[in-house]
């Protein structure tokens, strides 16, 4: 948590700086890992009522996903 709050301060205080405005998602900015979490949800259709159910979350994946830089390829 303490890391997300850095980079958010570090990217607050970078804003500004460049010379095209700055803001460009460049592939370093994805070099690392990442930790995700992938979920699925299913909802089911009442014919009687015509319309859907809540959605339920039916599974939920924890995932580490690294991307590094090889040959200046992502």
């Amino acid at each position: 948590m303490k890391r997300i709050a850095l980079l958010g301060l570090a990217c607050i205080a970078l804003s500004g700086c460049g010379d095209d405005g700055g803001g460009k998602v460049t592939n370093e900015f994805l070099v690392g890992k990442w930790d995700c979490v992938h979920k699925e949800y299913k909802s089911s259709y009442d014919s009687k009522f015509e319309e859907y159910s809540d959605y339920v979350e039916s599974s939920s994946k924890q995932i580490i996903q690294s991307y590094k830089i090889v040959n200046g390829v992502l």
